[in-house]
C-alpha cells in the first residue's frame, strides 16, 4: 500500500541520517547529539497517482486541498514529532498519511512548511511600507500570475518579509518588521484549464 511505502521510505531516510551522524561523530558515541543539533525538522509531501492524492507529514506544516486549509500543529511545548525522535524510542510509529482525495476531483493542492501558516495569520495585514494587504494562501493557487512566472511567489514572500524603516519626524525611526518570522516554503499544484 502507499502508506506502507511512504513509511518505509521515511525509515530508510532516518537510517541514512543515522549513518551520516555516525560518520561525522568522533568515536565517543556522540552521534545522537549531532542529529539533535542538525536534523530536527518537519516534512510534508505528496504523492499523486491517477486515482488518489496522498498527503503525508511528520511534524508541523500546512496543506490546502482546493480551498480547505489544514494546519498541522501546533504541538505541546512547541515540540513536533520529528523523524529524528524515532532514534530516542518515540512513542509514535508512523508518518501520518492522508489518502482521501480522488485525483480527478481536486483542482488545486498546496503543501508547505509551518512558516506558510503565518501567511494565513497575516493575510489582512499590510505589506511592510505599503497600503496593500498581504493576502491569504489562496492567492497562490487562484492567481494565474504565479503560474505564468514561477518567481512571482518568491517576490511576494520577499515583499511580505522585508523590513521597512522610515523617519518618524522627531529624530527617531519607525520600523515595520516582516510578516513571516519562520522559514516559509510551499509548493502549489493546480489543474490546467482545458
Amino acid at each position: 500500500s502507499m502508506p506502507a511505502a511512504i513509511n518505509e521510505a521515511c525509515q530508510e531516510t532516518l537510517g541514512a541520517l543515522i549513518r551520516l551522524c555516525t560518520g561525522l561523530a568522533p568515536d565517543d558515541g556522540s552521534w545522537p547529539k549531532i542529529g539533535e543539533e542538525y536534523f530536527l525538522f518537519s516534512f510534508i509531501g505528496t504523492v499523486l497517482t491517477p486515482q488518489k492524492i496522498y498527503i503525508f507529514w511528520l511534524g508541523d506544516g500546512v496543506y490546502a486541498v482546493d480551498s480547505i486549509v489544514t494546519v498541522l500543529g501546533p504541538y505541546p511545548n512547541n515540540a513536533p514529532p520529528y523523524l529524528w525522535y524515532r532514534t530516542r524510542g518515540a512513542e509514535w510509529e508512523h508518518v501520518i498519511v492522508k489518502e482521501s482525495y480522488v485525483t480527478t476531483a481536486v483542482q488545486s493542492l498546496l503543501i508547505g512548511t509551518d512558516g506558510a501558516v503565518d501567511i494565513e495569520h497575516n493575510a489582512q495585514r499590510n505589506l511592510p511600507g505599503k497600503t496593500e494587504t498581504f493576502g491569504s494562501l489562496a492567492q497562490f493557487w487562484e492567481r494565474d500570475k504565479y503560474f505564468r512566472n514561477p518567481d512571482m511567489a518568491r517576490r511576494r514572500l520577499f515583499l511580505a518579509n522585508h523590513e521597512h524603516i522610515v523617519p518618524d519626524g522627531a529624530g527617531g525611526i519607525i520600523r515595520e518588521v516582516g510578516l513571516l518570522p519562520d522559514d516559509t516554503t510551499f509548493i502549489v499544484i493546480r489543474r490546467r484549464a482545458v
